[in-house]
């Protein structure tokens, strides 16, 4: 998740609905953002802090820019 400015965003459950949304494997989107099958699966099931960098390649991977992909989306999170 990502907290700031009195905001909580649950990325992990962003990432599901992303990937659901555009029909892509954990597979794909782990090479779309540089990484794993593993730790794609990890970012969605265990939720943490997570980086920028992170957060920057997960909107790229899904062609966003970081704002849209921390916007609150209704019914996520």
């Amino acid at each position: 998740y990502v907290v700031g400015m009195g905001i909580e965003i649950h990325i992990n459950e962003r990432i599901v609905s992303l990937r659901t949304e555009h029909n892509i494997t954990q597979s794909e989107l782990a090479r779309r953002i540089g990484s794993t099958r593993q730790q794609v699966h990890t970012l969605e099931n265990h939720p943490r802090e997570n980086n920028l960098a992170t957060v920057r390649r997960l909107a790229s991977a899904f062609g966003m820019t970081v704002l849209e992909f921390l916007a609150p989306v209704p019914g996520v999170g």
